[in-house]
């Protein structure tokens, strides 16, 4: 083994054992992306990161931190993300390496991509290494490291490298947004829905206040410009508009959500649906409703935070919507025995030591 690749090999230990040790450091969500993604530089060179949260129960973006991607490209590639064939996020979670590199699925024809053609090519980037943060079967963040044209294309060895670290790092991502809607449980509820009205081309049409105001609280540009929206609303938008969601009634109720939080840990659920047009040749509008989550709604994603596993979590649910162990055993066709040797596993996992304790947990953590 040559010297030049001993050296690179103790560069990559240190780097992951780096990255991994961050895992456990208790750091909020966008302090994590930052720090996780100057560690990567040593063992996976790149000319531009961007750090992805995701909403772990739609599998759709919620927020990203770039460096220096423009605007246009940002709300571009949330737009993107539902109907992209090629490292989707969603296909990438629910396969069997979570990692992936777009000149290999491409065979090298990067352009086969639409995020490549619309947004990365113009910008004069090539290849692009894609992870899903994924554990217990659920993906709670992404990462994308992106190579300029000149530069070379990532390798299997680096996709190896990153996904070592994927499910160290949907842990931390899932612990800090346990804690971080924890910092908040006590502080109560102040505000209601909010509205934003979006034309075809994703241009704002009109917002009440209350739609400004929460805007303010995730971080998003409410100001005159409204240049950029949360990412959670362009992924609705984008997911009502796929073909699947085209051959559907036109009465279907049903409304594409994500779930996010505020900068203060309070969690907000978005929603879109399509307006009808009010006349002949009107431009198609979409609603986007944003408003405070309600408990029952977030206890599926409260319930996942603790590690548990997909059992664990069915019969959590069905503990905090007040089902007895034996409606819990007929629904599931299982023993009452069964479920009271999943209840010791969940009492361990959450803290608590009865049902009662269980339900008052998963809630106390959600109030806004």
């Amino acid at each position: 083994m040559s010297a030049m690749r001993v050296k690179r090999d103790i560069s990559s230990t240190q780097a992951a054992r780096s990255v991994i040790d961050l895992c456990y450091a208790g750091l909020d969500p966008d302090v994590l992306g930052v720090e996780v993604l100057k560690r990567l530089q040593a063992a996976v060179p790149y000319d531009e990161p961007c750090w992805l949260t995701i909403d772990p129960t739609a599998t759709l973006i919620t927020g990203a931190i770039w460096d220096e991607l423009p605007h246009w490209a940002s709300q571009a590639l949330s737009v993107l993300e539902p109907v992209e064939s090629y490292n989707n996020i969603a296909r990438l979670a629910h396969g069997r390496k979570h990692v992936g590199l777009l000149s290999e699925v491409t065979n090298s024809k990067l352009e086969l991509s639409e995020r490549y053609r619309e947004v990365f090519g113009p910008l004069g980037f090539g290849d692009h290494m894609r992870a899903a943060l994924v554990v217990d079967g659920l993906c709670w963040g992404a990462i994308t490291l992106q190579r300029e044209r000149s530069s070379p294309r990532f390798t299997r060895d680096e996709a190896a490298f990153m996904r070592q670290l994927t499910e160290h790092l949907a842990q931390a991502m899932r612990y800090a947004m346990l804690m971080k809607s924890t910092a908040t449980a006590t502080e109560g509820n102040y505000g209601g829905p909010g509205l934003i009205v979006l034309a075809s081309d994703l241009s704002i049409v009109s917002m009440t206040p209350t739609a400004q105001f929460w805007l303010s609280e995730v971080g998003a540009d409410a100001g005159p410009e409204r240049k950029m929206l949360p990412h959670a609303v362009y992924t609705v938008v984008s997911r009502l508009r796929t073909p699947e969601a085209a051959n559907g009634s036109e009465h279907q109720i049903d409304m594409p959500r994500a779930y996010l939080q505020t900068r203060n840990g309070h969690w907000l659920v978005v929603h879109a649906a399509r307006l009808l047009p009010s006349g002949s040749g009107a431009d198609e509008q979409t609603a986007v409703l944003v408003e405070p989550a309600q408990p029952e709604e977030l206890a599926p994603l409260v319930v996942a935070a603790y590690g548990l596993t997909e059992r664990e979590r069915e019969i959590t649910w069905l503990i905090v919507r007040g089902l007895s162990t034996g409606e819990i055993a007929d629904r599931l066709h299982i023993t009452m025995y069964t479920i009271q040797d999943h209840l010791k596993s969940i009492f361990y996992k959450v803290g608590v030591r009865s049902r009662r304790e269980l339900a008052a947990q998963i809630f106390s953590r959600q109030q806004l």
